[in-house]
């Protein structure tokens, strides 16, 4: 993959720091569910994606430092 600018490098930070956000947000949604006594399966695989992203971005995030 070619290298990315620093333009790229700082949308890729945003990205992160926005899938964590969304992350933290999930968890709370699922705290409710639980709390509430429903049923959290589907908020629970939804945060697995949003961590598998997370995981991907930040690969990729370290082989561009190592660049």
């Amino acid at each position: 993959m070619a290298e990315l600018t620093e333009e790229q490098l700082g949308i890729l930070d945003r990205l992160i720091s926005e899938a964590e956000a969304r992350r933290i947000e999930q968890m709370l949604h699922i705290a409710s569910l639980l709390a509430e006594g429903e049923s959290a399966i589907e908020a629970e695989n939804d945060l697995r994606h949003i961590q598998e992203l997370l995981k991907r971005m930040r690969a990729q995030r370290r082989v561009e430092q190592t660049q």
